[in-house]
């Protein structure tokens, strides 16, 4: 799965589940335990738990040095500090999806513009 699905995933997953969401707990979710939002992103990206410090690795595939370089360097910009995204799952889930566009956007796809030029008007039409 890509980042950006991965992000967008997780994002849905926290506004449909709050209670799943927990912005301290900074663990990969597994068998009904609450996710940070990188948790929970690295759960969609299929990261597998394991001892340790879980979100490291997803970090990583993220392209981040620090956690605070999500936190507080991204999404408390994206988000403001008023809206209280680390403790509200909606609040959480529409910045994740801020993030996903800015961070991470969706690929641009170019028309075809030889095939339009070329097409009739009744096949535009």
């Amino acid at each position: 799965m890509e980042i950006r699905e991965a992000i967008l995933k997780a994002a849905d997953w926290i506004q449909r589940y709050p209670s799943d969401f927990k912005y301290m707990e900074n663990e990969i979710p597994d068998c009904g335990m609450p996710g940070c939002a990188i948790g929970w992103i690295g759960h969609f990206l299929g990261v597998k738990r394991r001892n340790g410090f879980d979100i490291d690795n997803v970090m990583k595939i993220m392209g981040l040095k620090y956690l605070h370089e999500f936190s507080r360097h991204r999404m408390d910009v994206l988000c403001g500090w008023e809206s209280n995204w680390r403790n509200n799952a909606d609040a959480c889930a529409a910045g994740m999806r801020l993030y996903a566009d800015k961070y991470h956007p969706a690929p641009v796809s170019t028309p075809n513009w030889e095939a339009i030029s070329t097409a009739d008007a009744k096949e535009i039409a």
